[in-house]
């Protein structure tokens, strides 16, 4: 055996031509880019992780405040959906841009698993991510 046969098949972070893109872009906003990047590193497999701001910062050697900034420099360019949950935030990239999973899983875009966020935290939450994922608006429990 060539020792390929037996091992699993990786996960991968796949960057589409508009994820280049969308990274050349915020090329003048170098912490955008390495929170770009750290989400990118550290989300799951529907492109969605949950991290306190505060942990972010601390592995990336900057403020708060700092975070707090790059990821609304990000989200007001429509590069990530953030959600309220709790005293944390769900940050979920755009799949247009970077995909991690398996190439097979592209078509499962969302939350998969329970995630319970207060409207009231999340104004326009379904809205956004309706748009951001580009599929059509549904009744749900994230209704306005």
């Amino acid at each position: 055996m060539d020792g390929m046969t037996d091992q699993k098949p990786q996960k991968f972070a796949k960057i589409y031509a508009a994820g280049w893109d969308t990274i050349s872009g915020m090329a003048d906003n170098a912490m955008a880019v390495k929170v770009f990047a750290f989400i990118a590193k550290h989300c799951d497999h529907l492109n969605a992780l949950v991290c306190p701001i505060e942990v972010m910062a601390d592995e990336l050697g900057v403020s708060s405040r700092t975070i707090t900034r790059a990821t609304k420099f990000l989200e007001e360019r429509k590069h990530l959906v953030i959600v309220k949950v709790g005293t944390a935030n769900a940050y979920v990239l755009d799949p247009k841009d970077i995909w991690k999973n398996y190439d097979k899983y592209k078509g499962m875009v969302g939350f998969s698993s329970k995630v319970l966020a207060h409207k009231g935290s999340n104004i326009g939450l379904k809205r956004r991510l309706t748009h951001f994922l580009g599929q059509p608006e549904q009744p749900d429990l994230l209704d306005e």
